[in-house]
């Protein structure tokens, strides 16, 4: 059997081998690094991939034009979309992109943000930015009265109303994880929370009428979060494959995205 320049290998139980071992221990084939394909992708607006070029993390926006600026996150490699991702220390670690355009300011018609995560830490952020006076938009672990081993999410307005969930399924156990935060509207009953390609339930700890947004006037940082231009609750998670969409998606185009670790 000639394996050289298979591509993949189809297991009996569905899934992609990731190597094959020869006789004497040695790997004959191994599986490329591939980056996730997904039927969201048409609505991606910016993301970071977070690839390891030469053991420096590549921060640059593969959509749009918001490339990271670097402060420390390193390169962490497995399985993980084009096998590599970043790893901050929950210090001060951390990746400072840009105000993302007019995305803050469409937010109320709708928009989706995930990532892939592996973390046991809690109480930090995985991203955030907040404007003095209002227009946030941030994800963390234990916070927003959240429990301390869910996810917490919150978007808040112009005029400083604010829209608050968290998750009711645990993702700080050590295991990877896909998320996606799927925002079709400000009102956070109408909300999804993805993990694994699945959806999970939620709990609204706060509504209170959010309607009117501006774009950011802080910059978005990951692994962190920026209040109000001081980047503070840094996380000790990897985080990889960081997509921001300019629309809210279907459920399909939610659960399409193709795990590198399954």
């Amino acid at each position: 059997m000639n394996i050289d320049n298979t591509s993949e290998i189809i297991l009996p139980n569905g899934k992609q081998a990731k190597e094959v071992i020869g006789p004497d221990g040695s790997t004959i084939w191994q599986k490329e690094p591939a980056i996730p394909d997904s039927e969201a992708n048409q609505k991606l607006v910016h993301r970071w991939i977070l690839s390891d070029d030469g053991g420096v993390l590549d921060v640059s926006d593969s959509v749009g034009s918001a490339n990271g600026t670097n402060n420390g996150v390193s390169v962490t490699t497995g399985d993980w979309a084009d096998a590599a991702a970043g790893d901050g220390d929950g210090v001060d670690d951390y990746i400072e992109t840009t105000t993302w355009g007019d995305f803050g300011s469409n937010m109320g018609s709708g928009f989706a943000i995930a990532w892939s995560l592996v973390s046991t830490d809690d109480d930090a952020h995985f991203f955030g930015t907040r404007t003095d006076g209002g227009d946030r938009v941030e994800a963390n672990i234990g916070g927003f009265g959240a429990p301390s081993d869910a996810l917490g999410f919150i978007l808040e307005d112009t005029n400083g109303n604010e829209e608050r969930i968290h998750s009711d399924e645990n993702v700080n156990d050590g295991s990877q994880k896909r998320i996606v935060w799927n925002v079709p509207e400000p009102d956070p009953d109408e909300w999804e929370v993805y993990i694994n390609q699945s959806s999970v339930a939620y709990t609204v700890d706060e509504s209170s009428g959010a309607s009117s947004f501006n774009d950011f006037g802080e910059a978005v940082a990951l692994f962190a979060r920026n209040l109000e231009g001081s980047v503070e609750s840094h996380i000790n998670t990897v985080i990889d494959d960081f997509c921001v969409y300019g629309d809210d998606l279907s459920q399909s185009e939610a659960e399409s995205y193709n795990n590198p670790w399954d």
